[in-house]
């Protein structure tokens, strides 16, 4: 068996938004896997969460670097067997995983709320300054 069968994953096919933010949060961590190496919107609801977010490691393209720090707001992979290795660097270290929750959660909740994004696109719309983090990189 390999460290990544030896994992122990909750696998919910389906889940209300109330039960899918419980299971966020009470876990040690939350896994990401994109479709297409994609930023999709399941990174938000686990920083909204409070979750700890463990995502596949997404090209420049795709913006999440821009938006979040790897190592500070979540933890990325490359490789299942990396994957592994997060985990088990999570499980060895609660403080550090609750430290990486927190920061995603506190984030989330400062720059991408509904409300924090109901403001960016009412600026844009009036032609005003667009608010960080939704102004494109220098």
């Amino acid at each position: 068996m390999n460290r990544c069968t030896a994992l122990i994953l909750t696998l919910a096919l389906w889940a209300s938004q109330a039960q899918a933010a419980q299971l966020y949060n009470r876990h040690l961590v939350s896994l990401n896997v994109s479709l297409n190496a994609d930023l999709n919107f399941r990174i938000f609801e686990i920083l909204a969460a409070g979750g700890c977010l463990l995502t596949d490691r997404l090209g420049p393209e795709a913006g999440l670097d821009h938006l979040l720090i790897e190592g500070q707001h979540y933890l990325a992979y490359s490789t299942p067997a990396e994957a592994a290795a997060q985990v088990q660097r999570l499980q060895a270290n609660p403080n550090l995983r609750q430290a990486i929750a927190s920061a995603g959660h506190q984030l989330y909740w400062e720059h991408f709320s509904p409300q924090q994004q109901t403001e960016a696109l009412l600026a844009a719309l009036a032609g005003k300054a667009i608010p960080r983090p939704f102004q494109a990189p220098v």
